[in-house]
């Protein structure tokens, strides 16, 4: 069994803990809740996608006990639960079950990110510097932060301790001995941290106590990962059996799901580039009946709908051409005109799972991609499923939270696929993924 189980409520966070470790050296497979229960022999670390952040508390609570019952029945020996750095989703339910699956007493949480904006003060966490509950980014989520407290996210599900910034920063025996004070005590141990000095100090004394279960977001991942260093002399691998296939062409395909701000500006500046050219994709079907605007179809993400959209054909023969003139093709769905903002947070995982309906049909029939580019965790984690993609390989990261990996089985194996978090990356981000994965020509899971 991998040493390491990262336990994530979302496919790009979880992946983003993951490069960090693939950075240092480490054997990162990304796969999908089914496998946390799976030996997997040949990986260091592997990550598993819960997919929980926008599902009901008591369903999330569940999934991920059970998540980490697995991996610790498989022999797992170290624990990390990822949840989103701004705070959205089952933040104490998801932590509480995070305790009961892996059998531990006690967990390190640290959810800061200074470099985006992140950080955690007197237990207060900020986004680019307001309270959490009131960012932006918490309007399009149907599960925001309960409050801005950490402490007041996790209280109602588990006993709660409170590391200061200033025993943080303090005599490394007196953060020792207050760690060893507060895992006595049991719970989850929240801990300030303001830049990312005081994440790595966290994370050595961690270390060094060795605790089993932690959490937070991938700048405490990657800390933890320094700390850890992988084992020695591994080559690098895929499972024994397993087909290593090749993606061929120069453009790229973008599915991005994510309607944020940020993705916006960067879609903006991809287009200005020139090379990129965006295609919205409606997903509500006139004729399926009454229901929302456009008909309930919108509703139910069943495999009819791509062959039945009208825009598939007409979408797919513009594909085409741009996949024969290197141009990368950006998809993403429509934003409703009438209340966008509500639109995404009441149906954002249909939305998604309608969309990967969309771009995986889009795929048998227009090509060859040079790659995959998937923004927005549940954007990403329904087109996997669509494709029938058993995993991810891990291999680089483009920027921090970028990783660049490999898909492992289904239509699309061997594919090179980049995965952007919906609220991460400068402007650029677009153009800097299509230049990183032209310079790399990373095709084929084996190389």
């Amino acid at each position: 069994m991998a040493e390491t189980v990262i336990i994530a409520d979302d496919l790009t966070g979880g992946n983003a803990c993951g490069i960090a470790f693939a950075e240092r050296g480490f054997r990162v497979l990304s796969v999908a809740a089914a496998g946390a229960g799976e030996k997997w022999p040949d990986w260091d670390v592997l990550v598993v996608n819960t997919d929980t952040r926008e599902r009901r508390p008591e369903e999330a609570f569940e999934e991920v006990r059970r998540a980490f019952a697995g991996a610790k029945k498989a022999g797992a020996r170290y624990f990390f639960k990822q949840n989103d750095s701004a705070m959205r989703g089952h933040i104490g339910a998801e932590l509480a079950a995070a305790l009961e699956g892996s059998g531990e007493k006690c967990a390190v949480f640290v959810p800061a990110c200074p470099g985006n904006g992140r950080i955690t003060i007197g237990g207060i966490h900020y986004v680019h510097g307001k309270p959490c509950r009131e960012a932006e980014v918490s309007r399009l989520s149907a599960y925001p932060p309960a409050s801005s407290s950490v402490a007041e996210c996790i209280r109602p599900y588990a006993r709660v301790s409170q590391l200061d910034l200033a025993v943080v920063r303090g005599p490394e025996r007196r953060l020792l001995e207050t760690l060893a004070d507060f895992k006595r005590q049991g719970g989850v141990i929240v801990a300030d941290a303001e830049d990312d000095r005081d994440v790595r100090r966290i994370a050595k004394a961690v270390v060094r106590m060795d605790f089993v279960l932690t959490g937070g977001a991938y700048v405490f991942a990657g800390a933890l990962a320094e700390e850890r260093r992988p084992p020695e002399g591994k080559p690098f691998a895929r499972p024994a059996g397993e087909p290593s296939g090749a993606a061929g062409g120069d453009a790229l395909l973008m599915a991005i799901g994510s309607l944020s701000e940020r993705t916006r500006i960067q879609i903006g500046e991809a287009l200005r580039e020139g090379g990129f050219v965006l295609k919205e994709v409606g997903l509500r079907d006139s004729a399926a009946g009454p229901g929302m605007p456009g008909g309930a179809g919108f509703m139910n993400a069943d495999a009819d709908f791509a062959m039945k959209s009208g825009a598939l054909g007409e979408i797919a023969e513009f594909a085409r051409q741009c996949a024969a003139e290197g141009r990368h093709l950006i998809l993403a769905p429509e934003r409703p005109a009438a209340s966008p903002d509500a639109a995404i947070k009441e149906n954002g995982r249909q939305t998604a799972e309608r969309f990967a309906v969309f771009v995986a049909e889009l795929m048998k029939r227009a090509g060859p991609w040079g790659g995959l580019v998937l923004s927005g965790g549940e954007t990403a984690s329904a087109v996997l499923k669509a494709l029938a993609c058993k995993g991810i390989v891990l291999r680089e990261e483009v920027f921090p939270t970028c990783p660049r990996g490999t898909l492992l089985c289904g239509s699309a194996d061997g594919m090179p696929v980049a995965l952007k978090a919906g609220d991460w990356g400068p402007p650029s981000a677009l153009i800097d993924i299509a230049a990183h994965m032209k310079k790399t020509k990373c095709k084929g899971a084996a190389t």
